[in-house]
């Protein structure tokens, strides 16, 4: 429908990843910040050994899979034909 108004393909695939990137990184700030309170206790011991690098690189590689994921998805969706799309609504 927003082809059909006025956007171009590349500022619909943009808002779409604009929009998905943010609702991803919220989400893994927020799974984080509450793994991180969960884990509070143990984090807090001396016997405590967290390799922080192996889960930066972890959530890292999640965000990006999910950016690109994200970017496929939508530039497939917005190559089709407007008008058939549009009698088929």
């Amino acid at each position: 429908m927003m082809l059909a108004v006025g956007f171009r393909r590349g500022q619909l695939v943009g808002l779409i990843l604009m929009e998905n990137g943010v609702l991803l990184l919220l989400g893994v700030v927020i799974g984080t910040v509450c793994a991180l309170v969960a884990m509070a206790p143990h984090l807090a011991s001396a016997l405590a050994d967290v390799k922080w690098a192996s889960l930066a690189a972890t959530l890292l590689a999640c965000v990006l899979v999910g950016l690109v994921s994200c970017a496929i998805a939508s530039g497939l969706s917005v190559r089709g034909e407007l008008l058939s799309a549009l009698r088929s609504e």
